[in-house]
């Protein structure tokens, strides 16, 4: 017992001498703490901001200032959130023009998850950022789970082309699709061989009309994308909404939105589980891509409470996060006894007591955006991030919409 202790101690302060303590979750707050991230940001093209629940206030508020200061410190020009692609590529008018109110295109990216003040917040900033700065920082999404404004992109770019033929063609696909995609309560169902054809057929059709006969580079570059979104998102459902596969595609779509922007420094926005190094995830196929210019931070909350969807009633509510087991990541962090701070992995003594600890599959939290009763689960997350923020407690996100 008493050797227990004395490892426990040994932890504690080998971990006390090397996190960087971060003032505020404040998206308006100083900086205090972040420069030792710029530093190790520095020649990172994508660096991927995770989350522990879709629904911490803290750790949104959290993930906006890293954002800003990504932004106004070291050169980053594209945010990307887990958004579906076409309505967040919308929101980025507003961020990048002013066009368009805000607060409908954010309700209009489809996850209630997003759709809260802390996001709207940052968006705001975003805004005014462009107004006042030469070089320009846009918004974009790179999730694919939804078909519907992809479609209405393609519409908007035959229009304009006077497809006629294309258009009526595009209707009658999103009819068929919304027929065939009534999901209730969560249950779907395989497609049918005939439908499967249908619907690559009409992908295959608009793939080589987009090809073929659109014009302008711009335009016929966001076309195919688009095609390619509705692929996915057919190709998703078809599979009963494997989530490796939609990990790939997150990942193909990030990497579309990279080489895309002229001189891209991303920062990315998601769950801890799809920005980890490890698994067939996002992150591990981006990883494989772009090597060490991909750098991970994942988010790991003490206490608090946090917002969640009932699967069974399918309303929005707030719930308590359970006390960390002893055999946790979160009970050794909690006892550091700072409320917020940063831990590099690269300073890890893995000799050392602490770093033979985080070498371990000790428990560690993972919530989405439903509810789930078990909230831990044996990983060793050294492998996975390569930092990690810390924040003791967490209160429920700010819901824009009350569901």
């Amino acid at each position: 017992m008493r050797n227990m202790q004395e490892s426990r101690e040994k932890i504690i302060s080998q971990l006390n001498s090397i996190v960087v303590p971060l003032n505020s979750v404040e998206l308006y707050s100083d900086y205090d703490g972040l420069d030792y991230l710029g530093k190790r940001t520095k020649h990172a093209k994508i660096v991927a901001l995770g989350e522990v629940t879709h629904g911490s206030s803290e750790i949104f508020k959290m993930k906006t200032k890293i954002a800003r200061y990504l932004i106004e410190t070291c050169g980053f020009n594209v945010f990307a959130m887990e958004a579906n692609m076409p309505e967040a590529y919308r929101l980025n008018d507003y961020v990048l023009r002013g066009k368009g109110d805000p607060k409908k295109l954010l309700a209009g990216m489809i996850f209630w998850t997003w759709n809260t003040q802390e996001v709207l917040d940052f968006i705001k900033w975003m805004r005014k950022y462009n107004v006042n700065h030469s070089k320009k920082v846009m918004f974009a999404g790179f999730d694919m789970q939804y078909y519907s404004g992809a479609i209405s992109e393609l519409r908007r770019i035959c229009i304009d082309c006077k497809a006629e033929y294309i258009v009526k063609s595009l209707n009658d696909l999103e009819v068929n699709l919304d027929k065939r995609n009534q999901v209730r309560n969560y249950k779907i169902t395989h497609y049918t061989k005939k439908e499967w054809q249908y619907f690559r057929k009409e992908v295959y059709t608009l793939r080589e009309f987009g090809n073929k006969n659109i014009k302008d580079p711009a335009d016929k570059t966001w076309f195919l994308q688009c095609v390619r979104i509705i692929e996915q998102a057919i190709t998703f459902s078809w599979n009963l909404r494997n989530i490796n596969y939609r990990d790939k595609c997150m990942a193909e779509n990030l990497l579309w939105i990279a080489n895309n922007t002229a001189g891209s420094k991303i920062i990315t926005w998601a769950h801890n589980w799809h920005i980890q190094k490890k698994g067939k995830v996002m992150g591990y196929y981006i990883s494989k891509q772009i090597k060490q210019k991909y750098m991970v931070i994942g988010f790991a909350v003490n206490i608090g409470e946090y917002t969640a969807l009932h699967l069974k009633t399918l309303k929005l509510s707030v719930y308590s996060l359970r006390t960390p087991p002893t055999n946790s990541y979160e009970y050794y962090l909690h006892l550091v006894g700072k409320p917020l701070f940063l831990l590099d992995f690269k300073r890890l003594n893995l000799n050392a007591e602490s770093g033979k600890l985080f070498k371990k599959k000790l428990k560690f939290r993972s919530l989405g955006s439903v509810f789930y009763p078990i909230e831990f689960y044996r990983q060793s997350i050294i492998w996975r991030f390569d930092m990690l923020v810390f924040i003791e407690k967490s209160s429920p996100t700010n819901l824009l919409l009350k569901h």
